[in-house]
């Protein structure tokens, strides 16, 4: 079962010559859910072998145009490539004004339907769900409406092993109800715990996607287990720890854009996740600041402040 993140540009609003704006694309059990769009989105996807039609719904975290300008010309190429599957488009208001607009003097004759869902920022809530996976908001603090998004598959129905309906004789009707979880009662009475001849395929896995934001607690308890963090990155002139194990990290020479602050919460047990990608990175840091060395030492950095909080 695939659940794999694409991510397509990861920088911020300056423009530079080989870095592109946000997007990320998420391919879960072959299902595509792109978000935010960037300006050149389109050619990304291509670039990475994306058909854009596989594009089930994209997911705007806020109208800034290094997380937008890209929607437009994707909405047009799609048209040209003949789309007929209506395309959900999940942002703050006034997207859906700035897509009328849009359409009151391009893609005027689109073969498909563009259909706005208005999300609201401030809540965290379910706006989007398939029979195997669900879409959360996740409210973020920003200079404008801005919410990130939580992509967690939902629970697999339950496997039962081979050899369980060859040694007990199961029928279609029991084999149902032991993948419900239930147990059985067999024809002499005794009890067949469905622990003990079912499985799980596998563990449902979980992406959170936190664009530009400060520091939140809440992001930290809604975030807390998934398997993948993609979050703004800190830049400030020195490095320090903060409490309760949030930290900031420091390149020389960068400005300040937002706040890494869930490396892993070690001063509280219950938050946690397994891994952690950055974004955001200004045309400062593409330019001068980011090189092996600088990663050397911000991972040189990780290591020594968790050494001293284990």
């Amino acid at each position: 079962m695939s659940f794999r993140v694409t991510i397509l540009g990861n920088s911020s609003a300056k423009p530079t010559p080989d870095k592109h704006t946000s997007a990320h694309a998420l391919n879960v059990r072959e299902q595509f859910f792109l978000i935010d769009c960037g300006e050149d989105t389109q050619r990304q996807l291509i670039r990475y072998g994306i058909n854009p039609l596989k594009i089930n719904a994209v997911f705007i975290t806020h109208l800034h145009g290094d997380h937008l300008y890209g929607l437009f010309p994707l909405i047009s190429t799609m048209g040209l490539y003949g789309r007929r599957t209506p395309l959900k488009v999940f942002g703050p208001k006034p997207l859906d004004e700035i897509l009328e607009a849009h359409f009151k003097y391009f893609d005027t004759e689109l073969p498909y339907e563009v259909q706005f869902c208005e999300v609201n920022t401030r809540a965290e809530k379910i706006i989007f769900e398939t029979s195997y996976m669900t879409v959360e908001t996740i409210p973020l603090r920003h200079r404008v409406p801005c919410c990130g998004y939580l992509f967690r598959e939902k629970e697999p129905e339950l496997n039962i092993e081979k050899w369980a309906i060859e040694r007990y004789g199961l029928g279609i009707a029991q084999i149902a109800a032991a993948k419900r979880g239930e147990d059985l009662t067999l024809e002499d009475g005794t009890l067949l715990p469905a622990s003990e001849i079912t499985y799980r395929p596998f563990r449902p896995r979980a992406y959170a996607y936190c664009s530009d934001t400060q520091y939140s607690a809440k992001v930290a308890r809604i975030v807390s287990g998934v398997d993948l963090l993609y979050h703004i990155v800190v830049v400030q002139i020195v490095a320090r720890i903060q409490k309760l194990a949030i930290f900031t990290f420091c390149l020389v020479n960068t400005f300040i854009h937002g706040i890494i602050y869930a490396i892993v919460f070690f001063a509280n047990p219950i938050i946690y996740f397994v891994g952690i990608l950055f974004n955001h990175f200004s045309a400062t840091i593409c330019r001068a600041a980011i090189n092996d060395n600088v990663f050397k030492v911000l991972i040189g950095l990780i290591h020594d402040t968790l050494d001293s909080l284990s």
